[in-house]
């Protein structure tokens, strides 16, 4: 193929996936974004030893490759380059050729782990706040990461949206009633843990002093920074917290309402992800500090097995037609 009939062929897959709609568009903006976000710095890095180093997400793997952690750099790996990249891709080609391939709900989930990375940068921002051995600041590259894997999410919803489910006209019976306490108990684990410290470092709780998440977050935006924060209480704090009570809500009132607000929110809580980012941040200040975890971590981390839990139940109870016709989408 010549290099002119390629760039052609290019243009006119660019050209349908435009025509396809305005999951095509969103697309199309999400793969634009994504490049300069895996390529531009997200990260600044600012020692008393040495000067600033700013890292990209290829950079910051290759980093960890050279200095011998290879599982580290295989998991940022996998969850910052190669979910968003098989994510998007599959989606595009869903979107140009439906006929031709068939997507599923797991795209959905898939794209909330893409996440992990921005986590990341927002924890150890935060973290750097206590300049201790070193100052941690985000950079622009961040921002155009996170907007493509949100705009990628957003771009999933359009096209995978599912049909709405019913409304029951059975009442709850007593057990399901009894059933609310399952997400009543993650509601208030949620609850103490954004209000709890998350870890402590070199005898400091994590984000100057006894910060917790809740009292970090109008710090950060004090700061200049209000991106990360914004991201952070949309799908670590409301998200999650929608979620559940939404479940609550369908098992009290046996509305269809519910279930689709909850399986809404389902997509946007990502518990888990920010879980798993304050474990690799605590690996990676290890290497220079003394990192223990504290009271707020593993309140968050019971908060999600426990949301967790709750939603797999709720997936059965309306995937086995009991109560609602249509399924939900797959668990997180």
């Amino acid at each position: 193929m010549t290099p002119r009939r390629f760039v052609r062929l290019q243009l006119s897959r660019l050209l349908r996936l435009w025509r396809a709609g305005w999951a095509g568009r969103v697309l199309l903006l999400s793969a634009l974004l994504l490049l300069p976000g895996l390529m531009l710095p997200v990260l600044t890095v600012d020692t008393l030893a040495t000067s600033a180093t700013r890292y990209s997400i290829v950079q910051g793997v290759w980093e960890l490759l050279t200095n011998g952690k290879v599982g580290l750099a295989v998991l940022i790996f996998g969850f910052s380059v190669l979910f968003p990249v098989l994510k998007l891709g599959l989606l595009v080609r869903y979107c140009v050729h439906p006929d031709r391939f068939s997507a599923n709900r797991w795209l959905l989930w898939l794209g909330k782990w893409s996440m992990l990375d921005v986590f990341v940068v927002a924890v150890l921002t935060g973290a750097g706040r206590l300049r201790l051995l070193s100052t941690f600041e985000s950079a622009p590259g961040v921002y155009w990461f996170a907007a493509a894997i949100v705009l990628t999410m957003v771009g999933a919803e359009l096209l995978l949206k599912l049909p709405g489910n019913t409304l029951d006209d059975s009442r709850p019976t007593r057990r399901e009633k009894a059933a609310t306490a399952l997400p009543l108990a993650g509601l208030a684990l949620l609850a103490a843990g954004l209000a709890t410290p998350l870890m402590e470092v070199n005898k400091w709780l994590f984000w100057r002093n006894a910060y917790s998440l809740l009292a970090a977050l109008p710090k950060m935006l004090e700061e200049g920074e209000w991106l990360l924060p914004l991201i952070l209480v949309l799908t670590v704090v409301l998200a999650p917290m929608i979620r559940l009570a939404a479940s609550m809500g369908y098992r009290l009132t046996r509305r269809s309402g519910c279930i689709n607000l909850h399986t809404l929110a389902s997509q946007w809580s990502m518990l888990s992800v920010f879980v798993l980012a304050l474990l690799l941040v605590m690996l990676k200040l290890g290497a220079a500090a003394s990192v223990e975890p504290r009271l707020g971590l593993w309140l968050l981390a019971g908060a999600g097995l426990v949301s967790g839990l709750d939603r797999w139940l709720l997936n059965r109870r309306t995937q086995s037609g009991m109560d609602v016709g249509s399924s939900p989408h797959s668990p997180s």
